[in-house]
C-alpha cells in the first residue's frame, strides 16, 4: 500500500504516534537513568557508610588497649620518679592488677633497661637477675606474674618508644601459645625517669576475633571488608592469598597515602584482582 492512498487521518496519526512512542522511549530511559543514578549515589553512600562504622569499632578497640598501656606506663613513670623510688614488689602488683582486670588480654608486661629503675641490681640478683622484666598472663583463670631477667631488647616495642619517646602499636605478629598459632598485637608506652626513657609497658592484644569479623563483613553481593597496618600491608582479607600483600599492588598512591596517614578516603577505579569496577 502507498502512503498516497492512505487516508488523511492515518497520515496524521502514523506520525503522531511514531512521536509520542519515541518520546516515551525516550522518557523511560531518562526516568531509568536517574533511578541508577539515584540507586548508585544511595549504595555508596551506604557502603561508605558501613565502611566507617565497622572502622569505627574495630578503631576503639584498638584506642581501649592502647589507653590501657599508656596508663600502666605511667604508673611505672610515677613509681621509678619517687624519692626514694618506688619498691620493686610495687611493679609486680601494679602488672598483675592490670591482667586481672583485663583478663581478655593474653600478656601484660614492665620491661626496663638493666640498672635504670633503681641502685638494687645487687639486692635484686637472685630474683630478677639485674633486669626488671615483669610479665602477667592468664593461666587457668589466675594471674601468674613472671620475672624473666634480661632478655631481647629488639623489635619495635621497645625500640620505637625508647627512641623516639612516643607509644607505638606493632604490626601484628604470630605466636604459638598453648599450641595454637594466635594472631597479636602489642601496644606499648615509654617508661621515663627525670625525663630518660628508660623502658616500656604494654601489653599483647589477640587479633583473631577481628580479623574473624573482618571476615564476616559483607557489604551487598560483592562487597567485603580488610584490614591494614599504616605501611599498606594487609592483615586480614578474605582472600588468604591477599594477606602480606601491600595495598599499593591494587589501588592508587592517594589511597595508599590516605592509609598511611589514617585518614578516611573513598576511590573508584578498577581492581587489579578483580578486574571489576571497585569503590
Amino acid at each position: 500500500m502507498k502512503f498516497s492512498n492512505v487516508n488523511l487521518k492515518l497520515k496524521v496519526l502514523l506520525p503522531t504516534t511514531l512521536l509520542v512512542v519515541l518520546g516515551l522511549a525516550f522518557c523511560v530511559f531518562e526516568m531509568t537513568t536517574i533511578a541508577q543514578d539515584v540507586i548508585v549515589r544511595q549504595t555508596k553512600a551506604t557502603a561508605e557508610s558501613m565502611a566507617n562504622s565497622y572502622a569505627q569499632d574495630i578503631h576503639a578497640e584498638y584506642d581501649v588497649n592502647m589507653a590501657i598501656a599508656r596508663s600502666l606506663a605511667a604508673a611505672v613513670t610515677a613509681s621509678a620518679n619517687m624519692e626514694p623510688e618506688g619498691d620493686r614488689e610495687t611493679l609486680v602488683e601494679i602488672v598483675r592488677e592490670v591482667s586481672q582486670q583485663h583478663p581478655d588480654l593474653p600478656v601484660v608486661w614492665i620491661i626496663l633497661s638493666p640498672e635504670s629503675y633503681d641502685d638494687r641490681a645487687e639486692e635484686y640478683k637472685d630474683i630478677d637477675k639485674g633486669a626488671v622484666w615483669y610479665s602477667a598472663t592468664r593461666e587457668n583463670g589466675k594471674t601468674i606474674v613472671k620475672r624473666k631477667g634480661p632478655g631481647k631488647y629488639k623489635g619495635d616495642w621497645f625500640e620505637y618508644p625508647v627512641s623516639t619517646g612516643n607509644e607505638v602499636m606493632t604490626k601484628p605478629y604470630h605466636w604459638e601459645m598453648d599450641g595454637v598459632d594466635r594472631v597479636l598485637v602489642s601496644c606499648s608506652a615509654p617508661v621515663t625517669k627525670n625525663g630518660k626513657v628508660i623502658g616500656v609497658a604494654g601489653l599483647d592484644m589477640f587479633l583473631d576475633d577481628i580479623i574473624d569479623d573482618i571476615g564476616k563483613i559483607t557489604l551487598f553481593e560483592t562487597g567485603y571488608g580488610f584490614l591494614l597496618y599504616n605501611d599498606g600491608d594487609i592483615v586480614a582479607h578474605k582472600d588468604p592469598e591477599q594477606i602480606g600483600k601491600n595495598i599499593k599492588e591494587f589501588a592508587s598512591a592517594t589511597v595508599a597515602q590516605a592509609v598511611k596517614e589514617g585518614t578516611s578516603i573513598t576511590d573508584e577505579s578498577i581492581s587489579a584482582i578483580s578486574d571489576k569496577d571497585m569503590f
